[in-house]
């Protein structure tokens, strides 16, 4: 069906009302907009301005420096390129990245299942359990953190450090 009203100067009192209200019923009312267009709902433009400020544009939300809140249920994309990403809460059911670089990452809380990294430079880290793959590919539990003292022969500490362990027994390594 045609959404196209078209009002001729020859049409009777009745048809002219008929298609006004039909055009007006198209365009909605006004007053039916939310909170989001408090100040800005006397007009049909003015509503869709105060869209216009509110997005902004699609590409400074997502890649600006200034980037307010944008709201998204969900984003695919073949590449992108972020220059700034703060998000309180990320959840994936999965996900593949072919390479990232990430300038500073702060995160509360971060729950990974499996992850597979070719290399990785942390600077600080605080880990609760680790785990590594022993010369058998078999995951041992590193829990245990051991003091490493270097002294030299009057007994000065030259060299200390910590290593990890499986055993909280000093003569286990």
């Amino acid at each position: 069906m045609a959404r196209k009203v078209t009002v001729d100067l020859t049409d009777a009192v009745g048809s002219f009302m008929t298609k006004t209200n039909l055009m007006s019923d198209y365009m909605g009312d006004l007053d039916d907009l939310d909170s989001t267009f408090d100040g800005a709902n006397g007009t049909l433009v003015g509503a869709l301005n105060r869209v216009g400020d509110n997005v902004d544009s699609i590409n400074e939300r997502l890649f600006g420096e200034s980037a307010g809140p944008l709201h998204m249920q969900g984003i695919n994309c073949d590449s992108a390129s972020f220059k700034l990403v703060h998000a309180g809460q990320v959840i994936a059911d999965s996900a593949t990245i072919d390479s990232a670089y990430i300038k500073n990452l702060d995160v509360d809380y971060l729950q990974v299942d499996s992850a597979s990294f070719d290399q990785a430079s942390i600077n600080d880290a605080i880990v609760q359990t680790l785990y590594m793959d022993d010369s058998n590919n078999v995951q041992v539990e590193l829990d245990n953190l051991k003091l490493l003292t270097i002294k030299e022969e009057s007994g000065n500490v030259v060299l200390a450090g910590y290593f990890l362990s499986t055993s909280n027994t000093m003569s286990i390594p």
